[in-house]
């Protein structure tokens, strides 16, 4: 389902209605921000066990002017598109309920972002849907945008992966490299990597002013 172009909105293709599972977040709170300032997107529900009944704005300011407000995860809809701002593994347990809600599935964890379940045993726990890894197209529509038009199930890119993914790719499409070279990408992060959730590693105080290799 298409409902942009490389300048942004379509104003002649048709308002999709979309809604979010775990809106809370950073990453939930930036994909809120971009929805409800497209004009194809009618964003009609955000969830968050956590802050269910509390008003969108509350948690993002940004967003203080909207008269969302989150409700359970189990509450949703059915809906065009469904976003999934979920913690990683979680998605994966709950994908054949996704579609169950909508035709279309955009994840932003890592639980589909690979394409074998030997992947998943070698860099994460295993995965629970290992017959959606075929399905799932990787989103990096800088690259691969024709691929994204009717995909159903749609992996949104990591931050430090999409950096370097894109910071490689001309010097491969320039035969600079060929795939053979060792290649070592050293990615400088922010506290804002560490998510919302809080921890040690993720205060401003541990991380202030220190370079950590990543």
């Amino acid at each position: 389902m298409a409902v942009g172009t490389e300048t942004g909105a379509d104003t002649n293709a048709e308002t999709v209605t979309a809604s979010v599972i775990g809106g809370s977040g950073f990453t939930g709170g930036e994909l809120l921000r971009l929805l409800a300032g497209h004009p194809n997107f009618e964003l009609t529900e955000v969830t968050s066990r956590s802050k269910a009944g509390k008003s969108v704005g509350s948690v993002h300011p940004p967003l203080r002017g909207s008269d969302l407000r989150f409700t359970e995860p189990d509450d949703l809809e059915s809906v065009d598109i469904l976003f999934a701002a979920t913690p990683h593994g979680v998605s994966m347990g709950r994908v054949d309920d996704f579609f169950d809600i909508a035709d279309t599935v955009v994840d932003l964890s890592a639980d589909f972002r690979l394409e074998s379940e030997a992947q998943y045993e070698e860099w994460y726990d295993g995965h629970e849907a290992p017959e959606y890894l075929a399905k799932a197209e990787y989103a990096l529509p800088e690259i691969n945008r024709e691929n994204l038009e009717g995909a159903d199930l749609i992996a949104g890119g990591g931050c430090n992966a999409t950096a370097t993914i894109l910071g490689l790719y001309p010097l491969f499409e320039h035969g600079i490299l060929e795939g053979g070279e060792r290649i070592v990408v050293d990615v400088k992060v922010g506290s804002s990597e560490g998510g919302a959730g809080g921890g040690e590693a993720s205060s401003h105080p541990e991380r202030s002013g220190v370079v950590r290799p990543y």
